[in-house]
C-alpha cells in the first residue's frame, strides 16, 4: 500500500475517532461501547499500516505507553476520564499521520469526495454538517431529494450566511417543506 492510500485510509479512521470522541463528549456511549470501539479504531490502525514498520512502531509504542484505565462508572456511562482516553489516541492518530504526510501538506488538500458504508448514517450527516459548517458567506445546497432535515441544519449555522436551495418546483415541494419548517421553529 503507497503513502496516500495509507494516509486516505488512516484518514477515515482518524473521521471515526472524532465522532467517538465527539459522542463521548455528549456522554451517549457505554463504557463498553466506547472500549469496543475504540478496539475497533485500533484493529483498524495495525491493519493498514504496514507490520513492523517505523509507522508501525511509532503507533505501537505510544498505544502502549498512554494505556487508559477505563474505570467504572455508577451509570455505566462514559465520564471524561473516557473522553480523555479517546483524545488521546486521536492524538496518537495524528501523530501517526503527520509521519506520513505533514498536517500542513494535509489540511490544503480538501477532500471533494466521501464514501460511507451501509449503517454509516451518523458520520455521513455529522461530514455533511461538518461540511455545512465551513461555509463563511455563501452556501448552495443541491439536493434533489430535500427534505425538512436540511432546516435542523440551516437553522444551526450561523445567520449571516446566505444559504440558496435551488430546486425545481415539480421535483420537490420546497414551499411545502417551508411551510412546516417554520411551524415547527415557531412552536419551540
Amino acid at each position: 500500500m503507497n503513502p496516500p492510500e495509507i494516509t486516505r485510509k488512516i484518514e477515515i479512521v482518524y473521521d471515526d475517532a472524532i465522532t467517538l470522541f465527539e459522542r463521548c463528549q455528549k456522554y451517549l456511549l457505554t463504557i463498553r461501547e466506547a472500549m469496543l470501539q475504540m478496539s475497533e479504531l485500533d484493529n483498524a490502525v495495525r491493519t493498514i499500516l504496514p507490520p513492523q514498520s517505523d509507522i508501525w512502531r511509532i503507533y505501537d509504542r505510544r498505544i502502549k505507553e498512554r494505556i487508559g484505565i477505563w474505570g467504572r462508572t455508577k451509570s455505566g456511562y462514559v465520564n471524561d476520564t473516557h473522553c480523555e482516553i479517546v483524545k488521546r489516541r486521536i492524538q496518537i492518530i495524528e501523530e501517526v499521520l503527520n509521519s506520513i504526510d505533514p498536517s500542513f501538506l494535509r489540511d490544503n488538500k480538501q477532500r471533494r469526495q466521501y464514501f460511507f458504508e451501509p449503517g454509516q448514517e451518523y458520520r455521513a450527516l455529522s461530514t455533511v454538517f461538518n461540511l455545512m459548517k465551513r461555509a463563511t458567506s455563501r452556501l448552495i445546497i443541491v439536493d434533489n431529494y430535500l427534505d425538512e432535515v436540511v432546516f435542523d441544519y440551516i437553522l444551526s449555522l450561523d445567520n449571516k450566511l446566505d444559504v440558496q436551495l435551488p430546486y425545481r418546483e415539480q421535483e420537490t415541494n420546497i414551499s411545502t417543506i417551508i411551510r412546516i419548517s417554520k411551524e415547527n421553529s415557531s412552536q419551540c
